[in-house]
């Protein structure tokens, strides 16, 4: 399954009907349900809107009305998943076995191999809600209610799921005549049988969270030297399967910095983070999550004061991509920044009209197009050979981070890359991509490893414990000194490697979007052109 951060789909219309069909079908297979085949337990349509636009979207349309890109592009047509009809002629049963086993006919994978059980439960959800509506569940709430009694005891919410709507009204018809008990329309039947579904489906306009015997038990520590003036009186708790987040509670705060949250469901899926505000500064705890057995899971909320004193910053993590695009070097790079002194560094303002400065990220006098991920704030100015960072920055590993792309001429004055950080640098890794002629030669770098992707090779390099923080990248070889660079042209679907064992999954999209200067959420600077401005 693509990573949040999706790359492009695969070209190629067999590949990319294999990959991105999901619940195409020319017909339900005649196999008894088996116990496996049930969704597992309570499933949310809200959690697997993500999975659904990511994998299946594409083919089948993001309301499921089999018009994806990829469909139209091919002039084809993929099945409507929000056809009423069509959906009541198989139960959540089969469109979770079909997903999960696959339907190699219909040029359908096994997800299986892919995605958890419960990730195809909610996708099973999501399209099972497409057909629905809240009005039908309260019709069919208000109707079970006149039937449940005559029915008696057998597990009809098991059958509902597990049926598809002709074979459960035969079902329902005959022990209701048992009973002598008046049979509801066909259509009630459908809307009853729609209502004991969502007992197991949970429709993304209703409130996913749900009473329980569950606690949730935390507190606050406070780490930084020195008495906190406005500490907390309330803590947020948010609750969240996968990166949808199902809802949030607000819990105050004892005299002896704890806090309980009770009657909440424990369900295991669920992770629960404990969130609050101290001195205009935001704080987040670890996630944590009931185990299977229901057992009181305990937050543990750090707390730190805010410091206008410089902390002692280090780089966590810089990853680094050079590639060769015609005439240019494309520089892509994440740096993870971290305090190790135990308060929120806040910043320190050059002149009372510029914002705090908390870290100053190194940029070649020569780059151009400069391109950041601002995630939808101000945080980023140009400075004199740096970019200007005023996010402040706590003494939490992997809180901090930066990601950025610019272009550089080529060749290189000196044909060398060069970066002078103001601070060590505990971790680099470095990708260059392969070039016929040109030998990169990274002082202080091992080669650990190399990779292919769309026919483009990638070097792959690490260094540890970088105390002058400067990154120096000489270029040998007939192509150093070679204006351009035949063949060796980023494009918009070339998508960079993915070392696992090396960089978090997010990163090589993330610099595959900065290369291109390219996506919603970023924010083009011209950092270099604005600063000329203001020079002249």
């Amino acid at each position: 399954m693509p990573a949040i951060h999706a790359d492009a789909p695969p070209s190629g219309l067999g590949s990319r009907l294999g990959i991105l069909a999901l619940l195409l079908w020319l017909g339900w297979p005649a196999v008894p349900v088996q116990a496996q085949d049930l969704v597992p337990g309570r499933s949310w349509a809200a959690a697997g809107e993500t999975t659904f636009l990511q994998n299946c979207a594409p083919c089948h349309g993001p309301t499921g009305a089999g018009d994806g890109p990829v469909m139209v592009e091919q002039n084809l047509s993929a099945p409507g998943l929000s056809d009423p009809e069509r959906i009541a002629q198989g139960s959540p049963a089969d469109w979770f076995r079909t997903t999960r086993d696959g339907r190699i006919e219909n040029l359908m994978p096994p997800w299986g191999n892919q995605l958890t059980n419960a990730q195809i439960g909610d996708v099973v959800a999501w399209i099972w809600h497409l057909s629905t509506s809240p009005d039908e569940l309260d019709e069919g709430a208000r109707l079970w209610a006149t039937v449940a009694t005559p029915l008696g005891d057998r597990d009809w919410q098991t059958l509902a799921l597990t049926t598809n709507h002709q074979a459960w009204a035969e079902v329902v018809t005959a022990s209701l005549g048992e009973q002598q008990h008046p049979v509801p329309t066909a259509g009630e039947l459908r809307l009853i049988q729609r209502y004991l579904q969502s007992l197991t489906l949970t429709p993304d306009w209703t409130n996913p969270l749900r009473p329980g015997a569950g606690v949730l038990k935390g507190w606050i520590r406070q780490l930084s030297p020195g008495a906190a003036t406005d500490p907390p009186t309330e803590v947020r708790l948010q609750a969240q399967v996968g990166e949808t987040v199902l809802g949030t509670y607000t819990v105050p705060v004892a005299t002896d910095d704890t806090f309980v949250l009770e009657g909440v469901e424990p369900a295991p899926r669920i992770l629960w983070t404990a969130q609050a505000e101290q001195a205009n500064l935001d704080f987040e705890s670890p996630p944590v999550r009931f185990d299977e057995l229901g057992r009181t899971p305990e937050l543990t909320l750090n707390l730190y004061l805010p410091s206008a004193t410089h902390g002692n910053l280090e780089v966590e993590s810089l990853q680094l991509v050079l590639a060769l695009s015609g005439e240019q070097l494309l520089v892509g790079q994440t740096v993870l920044l971290v305090n190790t002194l135990p308060w929120v560094f806040t910043g320190e303002a050059e002149t009372p009209e510029t914002l705090p400065v908390t870290a100053r990220i190194p940029i070649d006098p020569a780059a151009d197009e400069v391109t950041l991920a601002d995630f939808g704030r101000t945080r980023f100015t140009a400075g004199d050979g740096f970019v200007l960072d005023s996010a402040p920055i706590y003494p939490v590993s992997g809180r901090h981070q930066a990601v950025l792309g610019y272009s550089l001429p080529w060749p290189l004055t000196a044909q060398r890359w060069r970066q002078a950080w103001p601070y060590p640098i505990r971790h680099a890794i470095l990708l260059i991509a392969d070039v016929p002629g040109l030998e990169p030669e990274p002082a202080g770098f091992v080669q650990s490893g190399e990779r292919e992707l769309n026919g483009q090779g990638f070097t792959v390099w690490q260094a540890a414990d970088l105390a002058d923080g400067i990154l120096d990248i000489g270029f040998s070889g007939p192509a150093a000194a070679r204006t351009g660079a035949a063949g060796q042209q980023a494009t918009a679907t070339q998508v960079l490697p993915e070392p696992a064992y090396l960089m978090p999954r997010w990163l090589p999209a993330a610099l595959a979007l900065i290369l291109l200067a390219g996506g919603g959420s970023l924010l083009l600077v011209g950092l270099r052109r604005e600063r000329q401005g203001r020079d002249a």
